[in-house]
């Protein structure tokens, strides 16, 4: 029946007879309706589906057949050219090679023959974008397909201009002279540039060059290629090289050697442990055991785990052998990494140095200490005796001036955890025995917080930022230590003295006492001496160092606040 009702619309005739809803025929009382014009049904080959759709939902079929045989006379026109086809499949081996949009178009349409939500859609089409265009599109984290498909094209667009922009530099040019500059400085002739492996002759060999290289052979006026005089005009006789000039040289980095096999070795102080690449250990045959899995963090944030370690593994630099534990990882810049659990064991005995990356043997022997020095610190012994008493009272003790109308600074105190009570208690209790504080009835009192030290001790701090608000700023003028440096001009022999908690040299000024004061969870004390964090502190320092040191400063001492600098000529002269 379908078939005839086919053929008839293909050449333009109605049905034989259209009943209304009374059961009478229709106007056209023949029968028949009138030739009409040909119209044929839209075909859909499973290609641009959509288009299909919005086809069919267009053609009028109400005046053709009844409503109950629509459904089938759309089923007749759809034909599909592959039975054994998946469109998922597809979609995952659809891969980005020419532009974003041809990939965007055949990815579309083999996603219209499948149901996925976006998030899956969203991941395949990242997924078979290019390297550099899906890191960049993925870090953006869209949640829509229109924004896949606009950031795709945006940092499409990008690297082609990027490529566009350095694509220049490389490869030499017919105009290239590669060589060091004339003798007037001229370097417009000259361009040295990494040489790509499209102008590189096969059979030729490769010669490598660091800038250091390149910038002594620039002076001495040679031939990059041949070492020989270069003139203008030159041309290397011998053996050609393809130039490769290599812009610096990684620090660190060390060739050792297991057996006959090369390793290539990163010595870290900033990795705790150490590590051989899973790659290396199974090209050298290493005996590889398991052990708990350990989670370690390398240096892009990215947490890897590692679950096999090499014990007793043995390699040699320089003729010197090593021999370490180490955990297995694939790493990436380099095939070993050594850090502080080698260092700890190995600096003892050998010394790194960095360039040129060799190794020393330390001897056993020491240096002699100088008797005469010997001497000077056994005369001056007591100097570097731990004080055991209040300094002087001196022209250049400590004052606060406060701004007119001040009225007394007193600030809440800040909480603290019991294990930091503890440590406060110990440390007021100390300088209450060495006579740096006393107990206080001031209407001053400044906040105190801790401080964690890099051995896991605590450091007692008083927080006199409001008290310093209120502080007459001092304008006594700090050294410039670029000043500095330019006296030490000829010098050879430099001693260095470091004064020990130098502000408690200072004395308070009696009528200053009181607004040093400061509270603690069991107590109200106050500082005799000049405590740390005061506003005006340092210049005071800086003018009682000046003083003291006065008549030597500029002739063989520099001082910058605790900081004593003794230098000299002759090594004689700086012992004193």
């Amino acid at each position: 029946m379908f078939q005839n009702l086919e053929k008839r619309l293909n050449n333009g005739e109605g049905p034989s007879q259209r009943k209304d809803n009374g059961g009478h025929n229709g106007a056209n009382t023949g029968g028949t309706y009138g030739r009409l014009t040909k119209i044929e049904f839209p075909k859909c080959d499973g290609e641009d589906v959509l288009s299909w759709l919005y086809r069919v939902n267009n053609f009028d079929m109400d005046n053709i057949v009844e409503d109950e045989q629509k459904i089938r006379l759309v089923s007749m026109h759809i034909r599909f050219e592959s039975v054994f086809e998946d469109p998922i499949m597809e979609l995952k081996n659809l891969k980005h090679t020419t532009s974003v949009q041809v990939y965007q178009d055949s990815f579309e349409a083999l996603l219209n023959k499948v149901n996925l939500d976006d998030s899956c859609a969203i991941s395949l089409f990242i997924g078979g974008l290019k390297e550099e265009i899906a890191y960049a599109v993925r870090m953006f984290k869209p949640t829509n397909l229109t924004e896949v498909f606009s950031l795709s094209k945006l940092q499409e667009a990008s690297n082609s201009v990027t490529k566009g922009k350095h694509s220049a530099s490389f490869g030499p040019t017919k105009n290239t002279v590669f060589g060091p500059t004339n003798q007037r400085g001229e370097s417009s002739r000259t361009r040295i540039v990494p040489v790509q492996s499209t102008t590189v002759t096969p059979n030729r060999p490769s010669k490598k060059l660091t800038q250091q290289e390149l910038e002594e052979k620039r002076a001495k006026n040679l031939c990059f290629y041949c070492d020989k005089k270069y003139s203008p005009g030159h041309k290397c006789s011998g053996q050609m090289y393809s130039l490769e000039i290599v812009a610096y040289e990684e620090e660190g980095n060390n060739e050792g050697h297991v057996k006959k096999q090369v390793l290539h070795i990163l010595v870290d102080c900033g990795s705790t442990h150490n590590f051989l690449d899973l790659l290396a250990a199974k090209r050298m045959g290493c005996n590889l055991s398991k052990m708990c899995p350990l989670q370690v963090s390398v240096a892009n944030g990215q947490v890897m785990s590692s679950v096999f370690q090499c014990k007793n593994f043995k390699w040699t630099i320089h003729g010197q052998v090593f021999e370490t534990d180490v955990m297995i990882l694939r790493l990436g810049g380099c095939e070993m990494v050594l850090g502080i659990q080698w260092m700890g064991v190995e600096i003892s005995n050998m010394a790194l140095c960095v360039c040129p990356a060799t190794l020393m043997q330390k001897t056993g022997s020491s240096t002699k200490p100088n008797s005469n020095i010997q001497t000077l610190l056994q005369d001056f012994s007591t100097v570097f005796d731990t004080p055991k008493e209040l300094p002087p009272i001196r022209s250049h003790d400590h004052i606060i001036p406060l701004v007119s109308n001040t009225p007394p600074i007193s600030v809440r105190p800040y909480k603290h955890p019991p294990n930091q009570k503890d440590a406060i208690e110990l440390m007021v209790k100390e300088l209450l025995e060495a006579g740096v504080i006393r107990y206080s009835q001031s209407s001053f009192s400044s906040p105190i917080f801790m401080v964690k030290k890099k051995d896991g001790t605590w450091r007692m701090c008083v927080d006199y930022r409001m008290l310093n608000k209120y502080t007459v700023k001092d304008k006594f003028p700090i050294p410039i230590i670029e000043e500095l440096l330019d006296e030490l001009y000829g010098a050879k022999v430099f001693s260095k003295l470091d004064l020990r908690s130098g502000y408690h040299e200072i004395r308070m000024n009696p009528g200053d006492i009181h607004k040093t004061a400061f509270r603690t969870h069991e107590g109200h004390y106050e500082f005799l001496v000049m405590p740390f964090g005061l506003t005006n502190a340092p210049f005071t320092f800086q003018s009682l160092m000046n003083t003291v040191f006065k008549p030597y400063l500029k002739k063989f001492v520099l001082v910058f606040f605790d900081d004593i600098l003794v230098y000299s000529k002759v090594k004689n002269t700086g012992i004193i």
